[in-house]
This record gives structure tokens, sequence and C-alpha cells, in this order.
């Protein structure tokens, strides 16, 4: 967000969140779509299309700014959502914390055992990129860890996937979302309890201004936004870096 300011510092900021595309950010400025490297040296303007589902990626984001349905945060003076991007907290500021309760109450996805010594709660979407790297990073702490998994879908070629596995059986659902997150295609139908699981976790994310991913909550309430590398992440965790 610094260097999207101190680059572009005439241009007015909808939203700024993880790109389809791996490594890069996706920058809505009034209706206008474009894309930019993370140090903001670089700017791509044009549609990124998804060639083995032959779809346009773009189009739906530009359609939603046109309509107004990405608001200005700058002029309303609500927090902007940075999707993947560790957020800046002052020092004079208590830590984040959450009652886990209400994050218990929302629709999940449960992997690994309940006896593990730490609990995660993740709100992530598969294909974000820092995501990805944060799942990896987990699986990698093998069984010291459960995760309860929200499904925050925030792209838009990851909401069929995550409808899918929230309307399958319980026993499935784990394996669904391992599977999105190693990007392959999950095979299952749409609905509508699926659709209303999204709805009720982003509703729930969006009223505590998380309107990024990832968000990670430790069992203790503890709360981290973005994912700022294995290291800290293990820091956060209490396991050193």
């Amino acid at each position: 967000m610094e260097a999207v300011k101190k680059n572009l510092p005439n241009t007015p900021i909808g939203s700024l969140r993880c790109a389809p595309v791996d490594g890069l950010y996706e920058l809505v400025s009034g209706q206008n779509v474009v894309y930019l490297d993370p140090e903001v040296k670089f700017l791509v303007v044009g549609a990124i299309f998804d060639l083995k589902a032959g779809t346009d990626l773009t189009a739906p984001v530009i359609s939603a700014a046109k309509g107004g349905a990405v608001v200005d945060q700058l002029k309303t003076g609500q927090p902007i959502g940075v999707v993947g991007a560790p957020a800046k907290q002052a020092p004079d500021v208590a830590p984040e914390t959450i009652d886990v309760k209400l994050l218990e109450a929302l629709p999940s996805i449960r992997l690994g055992s309940a006896k593990a010594k730490l609990k995660l709660y993740v709100l992530g979407d598969p294909h974000c990129g820092f995501c990805q790297r944060l799942d990896r990073t987990i699986r990698n702490l093998g069984d010291q860890v459960q995760v309860i998994e929200l499904p925050f879908n925030t792209i838009q070629t990851s909401r069929p996937g995550l409808v899918a596995t929230m309307c399958a059986k319980d026993k499935d659902r784990a394996d669904m979302l391992k599977a999105m997150y190693d990007g392959e295609a999950v095979a299952g139908t749409a609905c509508a309890e699926g659709e209303q699981a999204l709805i009720q976790v982003a509703d729930f994310a969006r009223r505590q201004g998380w309107d990024g991913t990832p968000v990670v909550v430790r069992g203790d309430g503890a709360v981290m936004r973005g994912f700022a590398g294995p290291d800290k992440f293990r820091t956060f965790l209490g396991l050193g870096g």
C-alpha cells in the first residue's frame, strides 16, 4: 500500500488485493483495473485470461467496479483491504484479538486432529498466492496443528470449487480443499447451502474489517493478517523463528 501511494500518488485506490496470477496485485481504481508487482515498479494494463477454462478473469472485476460493488474505502474512511500483505501495527495499538467462539459458529472445513498441540482458524482462498504459501507452511508443521478453514472467497475463479467443497460430505471436504490449494480441479455440484456458507463467512469477515486473505487466528484468539513468511509465522505460533 505504501508503495502504491508513493509511486502512484494521484491514483485513487478502491481496493488492492492478490491477483489471480501469483506474484501480482490487482488494483481497482474507479472503474479501472490494473496489475502491479509487490514493489510497484511495474504496472500491467490488460486482462488476465484463464486459458484452460477459457474465461476472462478481469472482466468480472471491471463489471463490479462499474456497478459500484467495489467500495472506494479511502472516501468512506474504511480500512483498505490488502489481500496477502501483512498489516502494519502501530506500536501503541494492542494486538488484535477475537473471541474464537464466534469463529466456531461459522461454516468450516476441519483438517488434522483435534488433539493437536495448536489450533488455528484460517480464512483463506485457495487461489490466493499468499494463502498457498501459508498452506504449505502449515503442512510442514505436520501433526502439531489442527486447522479450521473458514472459506473466504476473494478470487472469482475459486468460488465454484469452494461452493462444491462446502456442499460435499464432511469427510470429503478436507481432501477437496487440499486439492484446490494444490491447484487441482475438484469435482462436485453446487448447492444453496454451499453458496450460503461462503456468504456467511464473507459477511462475518468484513464486519471485522478483514477485507483480504489470509487471516489466521490462534486458538487463544490472537489475530495475524496476511502472511509474512515461515519464520514470522512460526514466531506467531510461539515456535520460534
